[in-house]
């Protein structure tokens, strides 16, 4: 049983790797068939200046919530400054976007603190309180998108998604945290780091659907499908910086029902995956290569 353990998980990185890259494939070649109105989309966002100013302050504001939420877990396991927290943060983004189930974002923030062991125990419990906002906030999403007018597919869908997991964490989670000596008390910072986490998936959620809606205010519905969106790319194994096609595919389906045209999903999806996925990737790395040559 061991030995098949073992075997399924040296199978396990290869074949997100390979599936994000056939899903890219198949984004890129969808692309190059509908290029001219996905340009035509990308324009439209960019000749609103004030558009893109948005888009980049939510950028930011999603950097420092996620410093804030990270520092309220990190402090009950270790010590560290403001400046810390930033550069955790960047670089568990830098490091998590080039690695399968994000385990570089770990590494990226534990580098942050002379504790590393400390520092790397509240990543994976940060991680997880991430996980389980992300995945009530989709199952209700995905509740309220069930029961509208016409019980939405994509709706029906995420909650059998989330039900299926809910199991699956019932079943699982308690003897894992266990097996991994993850035994940390619900205090006073883990309680704020989760509510915190609900601003994170709640300004990413708008920065989304207000590309989605060409610059209006998102109506419910488009903004329940786009915490439903958020909570399945999440659950899906896959490697950040090239799961540009994994996204695309599945925005597809879930925006592809009559909420928006398939250009301006596409457009959305590359702009959102340069401005938080590649620019912070980028200022991420930076952050190690400046601490290289500061200690030569």
């Amino acid at each position: 049983m061991i030995h098949l353990a073992r075997n399924i998980k040296s199978w396990t990185k290869p074949a997100v790797a390979a599936f994000c890259i056939v899903c890219l494939v198949v984004f890129i070649r969808n692309l190059s068939v509908s290029w001219n109105d996905v340009a035509a989309s990308i324009s439209s966002f960019l000749r609103r200046p004030w558009l893109v100013t948005v888009e980049v302050a939510l950028m930011i504001l999603n950097i420092g919530v996620e410093s804030v939420r990270w520092r309220c877990v990190r402090r009950a396991f270790t010590q560290g400054s403001w400046a810390d927290d930033v550069k955790a943060s960047l670089r568990g983004v830098s490091l998590g976007n080039v690695t399968p189930g994000n385990v570089g974002e770990h590494v990226g923030r534990a580098s942050s603190y002379p504790e590393h062991g400390k520092a790397g125990a509240a990543s994976v419990l940060s991680s997880v309180l991430q996980t389980a906002v992300i995945a009530l906030m989709g199952g209700a999403a995905s509740l309220g998108l069930a029961r509208a007018d016409g019980g939405h597919t994509v709706g029906i869908v995420g909650l059998c998604v989330f039900i299926v997991l809910a199991i699956l964490t019932f079943l699982c989670g308690g003897s894992l945290l266990g097996k991994f000596g993850v035994r940390v008390g619900w205090s006073g910072g883990l309680c704020a780091a989760a509510f915190v986490n609900v601003l994170k998936v709640c300004v990413f959620s708008f920065q989304f659907a207000l590309l989605l809606s060409g610059g209006g205010w998102p109506s419910p519905i488009l903004f329940q499908s786009t915490l439903l969106y958020y909570f399945l790319i999440t659950v899906i194994p896959r490697v950040n910086l090239i799961d540009v096609g994994v996204k695309g595919g599945v925005a597809s389906w879930v925006f592809g029902s009559g909420l928006c045209s398939e250009a301006t999903v596409n457009a959305a999806v590359i702009f959102i995956w340069v401005l938080n996925i590649v620019l912070p990737s980028i200022v991420g790395f930076a952050t190690f290569v400046i601490r290289r040559k500061v200690s030569q």
